[in-house]
């Protein structure tokens, strides 16, 4: 009898062992699922001025989004003040170009360039977040736009990844001259969302639509944080929204530890809920922005606040005028969560590159 009664004991104490077992294991599963991701760069060497950027990227997922607007190599402010003509306010996000196309020499790309650079020191200066994109010729050729357009066969494309090739030597060279300038940005402790190879689901440039892609964005990663040390950039993987015109995102996806944020490229008003799933999917807890727009985003600003968690905008160069009215501009501008330049650094207390 005592045997028995000893046996029930054990039995309930086992039982009860498991229970909280149970319970420990479903609470832990439901604090991990709970905690914030982590807000960390791709780049573990990463400056303090770009975690800060990532950080306040996490922080308005949802809530806020940045206005940008995108200016050319050659003119590097002109639409940016444009905006501020039109609304009495600057985007806070200054979108800039390091890829020439209009056919210049070696010295007046090196002179535009410059106009970049000092740009951005001083837009980095009053408070500003810089995004850079990089229309690359093909490597070898001429600064021309037929070159960035250039039909590529996937055998060159591979030659390109091959070291001891001819055009891996030329690519190499390519990075390395715009790298040269990306570093006085970094020596000037400005932060910058750079974007390269943009569109790559499309067949219009020539890294577009090719099987190996991920192996470029790899050896630029590589190059520009290993060799050059630019610990100031946060990597934007930027794509064309797949439209009819382009292919699905996820056959050119590339390392989720070589990406901190996530774009499309979206115009004619082409905003879908079926390419916020596809972005999202890939991105997961990353950040994802309109890299570039030509028609203003207002779709998606919804009268009390915004309706998905996009957490900047770009309007492209020229379509400011070509595609937007001036009163939607000036609605765009006011929207409550919009943040402008004014808005940061008349009133709030954020950081958003180190500066208040």
């Amino acid at each position: 009898m005592r045997a028995k009664k000893l046996y029930g004991v054990q039995f309930r104490l086992i039982l009860t062992t498991l229970l909280l077992v149970a319970v420990l294991i479903g609470l832990y599963r439901w604090i991990a699922e709970a905690a914030p991701a982590p807000i960390s760069p791709v780049n573990s060497q990463a400056t303090p001025e770009a975690r800060e950027v990532l950080k306040m990227l996490y922080e308005i997922q949802g809530n806020r989004i940045l206005a940008g607007q995108h200016d050319y190599l050659e003119v590097p402010d002109v639409y940016t003040e444009d905006i501020a003509e039109a609304t009495g306010t600057y985007p806070i996000l200054h979108g800039y170009e390091l890829g020439a196309i209009m056919g210049q020499s070696s010295r007046e790309v090196h002179e535009q360039r410059l106009g970049v650079i000092n740009s951005a020191i001083n837009w980095h200066k009053q408070g500003g977040l810089v995004t850079m994109t990089y229309h690359a010729p093909f490597p070898g050729m001429a600064y021309e736009w037929q070159y960035v357009k250039r039909p590529t066969t996937q055998q060159e494309f591979d030659q390109m990844l091959t070291p001891g090739t001819s055009l891996h030597v030329s690519l190499l060279k390519q990075l390395d001259e715009v790298a040269y300038y990306l570093k006085k940005l970094r020596d000037a402790n400005v932060p910058v969302l750079w974007r390269p190879y943009h569109e790559m689901n499309g067949e219009w440039f020539w890294w577009g639509e090719k099987k190996r892609f991920k192996a470029l964005w790899a050896l630029m990663y590589t190059r520009f944080t290993e060799k050059h040390k630019l610990h100031n950039l946060l990597w934007v993987w930027s794509a064309n929204a797949p439209n009819r015109w382009s292919a699905p995102l996820q056959p050119f996806a590339v390392s989720q530890d070589q990406v901190d944020v996530y774009g499309l490229d979206i115009y004619d008003r082409d905003y879908q809920h079926a390419y916020d799933e596809q972005i999202r999917n890939l991105a997961g807890s990353k950040p994802v922005a309109i890299t570039e727009s030509g028609e203003h985003p207002l779709p998606i600003l919804g009268n009390d606040g915004i309706r998905n968690d996009y957490v900047w905008f770009m309007t492209w160069g020229k379509k400011l005028h070509e595609s937007n009215e001036k009163a939607d501009t000036l609605r765009l501008y006011r929207h409550a969560s919009v943040e402008t330049l004014d808005g940061v650094t008349q009133g709030s207390s954020r950081e958003v590159n180190g500066n208040r």
